[in-house]
């Protein structure tokens, strides 16, 4: 008996120390690609920082970050929760037909923060009468596939958000929720991440045109650019039962002959697909690299037009079909912009302005306020 109290205390113990020990041990990693973030650093052992308490603070977020096989036990954990019959993983809806949705939780929305963006952005179109300026807000894959969620799952119902921009905003409005709604049978988002397919973005792409009154160019030709894409949501379940999508990059008329201009100190590139990315996780970013504080696009089109894309990371996939109307198209990230809209506009002249980002953005960035300035 006393042996077997010894050997179960030896194990215990031994359990405990593995892990720290594991960790310690192990080369620590500073960027996790699953997660997209930075990973935290080995805590400082000074006195002053153990007697703040921010030591065992960061010790605990050393060791959480830094756990040997961290996605594997992740994975694991995906996997035997679904089994266990749960909906949701980390805020994430395991959607019929493969489908990861993100939730979208009534108590999430701040109807004063969507005020405030509306009043900003009406601010922007009265303050430059002389830019023909357009909203368009892309309705969440939880909307458009609503039948795709699991039975019961709780989402913020969308349509308020899209009803109360499209009366209260003083720019023409690009309404997208009824044409997705009747091509839903079509695969419009990616099932492992947020962002809308290539077909999502030429749908829109045709509103974009009836709206403005220009003419619609047939669907172009995509070349395949990966078919093992495992997106934003993914990166949250890391489920072995997740699916893989497939990335098209269209070939859209004077693609090839479009040059991109980054911010200042950074490259100038010939082409808007950015293949380097295709061996990154985040594969998204073969548009265009991913999001910049601005950029600046010329195409071969000699009509002397200009266009400033307000947007979020959807715009990326979109921009190359736009590519045929205006000889230069700007795009600002204001959630990386550092300053106002006003300079910019003073040094780029623009005659139209498109504001292009999920609904879901609109109703929660609080970097709108950019656009007064």
């Amino acid at each position: 008996m006393k042996k077997y109290s010894c050997a179960v205390i030896v194990v215990f113990v031994a359990t405990l120390l593995a892990v720290p020990l594991a960790t310690a041990l192990s080369p620590n990693k500073s960027f996790s690609q699953n997660e997209n973030r930075y990973l935290a650093a080995a805590p400082n052992l000074t006195a002053q920082n153990i007697w703040s308490g921010n030591f065992m603070k960061q010790a605990e977020e050393y060791v959480t970050d830094q756990f040997p096989l961290r996605d594997n036990w992740v994975g694991f954990k995906s996997d035997f929760l679904r089994l266990l019959g749960c909906k949701e993983i980390n805020g994430v809806y395991l959607g019929k037909e493969g489908y990861l949705i993100e939730k979208w939780a009534p108590e999430d929305f701040d109807p004063q923060q969507l005020t405030q963006n509306i009043n900003a952005i009406n601010a922007f179109a009265t303050a430059n009468p002389q830019i023909n300026t357009y909203t368009m807000l892309v309705p969440t894959a939880g909307t458009v596939y609503a039948n795709k969620l699991p039975s019961g799952a709780p989402m913020f119902c969308q349509q308020q958000v899209l009803t109360t921009a499209q009366n209260a905003l003083n720019t023409g409005y690009i309404d997208l929720l009824p044409l997705f709604l009747q091509q839903a049978e079509q695969q419009l988002f990616y099932k492992t991440d947020h962002h809308w397919t290539n077909t999502g973005a030429y749908l829109a792409y045709t509103q974009y045109c009836h709206t403005l009154g220009l003419p619609v160019v047939q669907q172009p030709p995509a070349k395949v650019a990966t078919t093992t894409f495992q997106g934003s949501l993914y990166s949250k379940v890391l489920g072995s039962h997740c699916p893989t999508d497939t990335i098209f990059l269209p070939q859209c008329p004077g693609i090839d002959q479009c040059q991109v201009q980054y911010p200042p100190g950074t490259q100038c590139d010939n082409t808007l697909y950015q293949t380097w990315a295709l061996a990154q996780k985040d594969k998204y970013q073969v548009f265009l690299g991913g999001n910049y504080p601005w950029l600046a696009i010329t195409t071969p089109c000699q009509n002397q037009k200009s266009l400033l894309i307000i947007k979020d990371s959807f715009a990326n996939s979109f921009v190359p079909y736009l590519t045929p109307y205006y000889q230069t198209i700007y795009m600002v990230d204001l959630r990386y912009y550092p300053g106002g809209l006003s300079q910019f506009l003073a040094q780029h002249p623009v005659q139209d302005c498109l504001i292009l980002c999920q609904a879901k953005t609109l109703a929660q960035d609080i970097n709108f306020f950019k656009m007064t300035q």
